[in-house]
């Protein structure tokens, strides 16, 4: 496609560390319609990621200081708002071309959990070749591991797969399981049969928000962020390899 040069371009001058198009022809029909858009006109997706500072999400194990919330708040509202930013530039880039776009805002919670998002980026990222789906249910990157928020562009013109999505490389590791303080994490590795909750209780994790809030605490955790060997570095500055 002509556009995929200028788009490259243009995420990796704004910012963006990843940036790649992945083929989600065969996963919209599990998908629902966006806001009065049809999902199947739409069978392409660019996924653009950003990753967090390293310095802000270590310090996530101390979540009670009223500074460190401050900061983690603020890095996260700056980067999601940096996100889409770069998606609005994307978008345009591809419309001058004579295709639609959806942009899927960074941040798109929905539900009563708040943690369901209208489409979900780690789908879009894990398709375009940039991480695996991780025992957290996150999405895990090679370079930064879990440390990076995302940003979707849906295209309605079909694009080859770029690059093949990457086989679960967390292997016995049960870092995530083990730190979360609402055990919402089964410590199972991702699979497309099984539902997510099978894998992630996001009412668990949902209602240890609320409950931190009951108990006057502050409404913030990441420590399964924080411990993922894959998100922190050696000292030699290399990515951890861990099977």
């Amino acid at each position: 496609m002509l556009f995929t040069k200028p788009v490259f371009d243009t995420a990796r001058r704004m910012g963006a560390y990843y940036c790649g198009f992945a083929d989600i022809s065969a996963l919209t029909s599990s998908i629902p319609d966006l806001e009065g858009y049809r999902v199947h006109d739409y069978p392409a997706a660019v996924s653009v990621g950003i990753a967090l500072s390293d310095q802000i999400i270590n310090s996530l194990p101390n979540r009670d200081d009223v500074s460190v919330y401050q900061a983690y708040c603020r890095h996260y509202d700056e980067t999601n708002h940096h996100l889409d930013s770069i998606a609005t530039e994307i978008c345009s880039i591809i419309e001058d071309f004579g295709y639609k776009t959806y942009h899927v805002p960074a941040s798109s919670p929905r539900g009563p959990d708040g943690l369901t998002s209208e489409f979900s980026h780690k789908i879009a990222a894990h398709q375009a070749g940039h991480g695996w789906i991780g025992k957290s249910a996150l999405l895990i990157t090679p370079e930064h591991g879990p440390r990076v928020r995302w940003v979707t562009v849906l295209i309605s013109a079909p694009i080859p797969q770029e690059k093949e999505p990457m086989d679960e490389q967390c292997g016995r590791c049960k870092a995530c399981t083990q730190i979360c303080p609402v055990h919402a994490i089964s410590g199972d590795p991702f699979g497309t049969k099984e539902p997510g909750s099978f894998r992630f209780d996001r009412a668990a994790c949902s209602k240890g928000f609320s409950d931190r809030k009951k108990m006057g605490l502050l409404a913030i955790c990441g420590l399964c962020v924080y411990v993922c060997p894959y998100g922190k570095r050696t000292t030699n500055n290399e990515a951890y390899t861990s099977k």
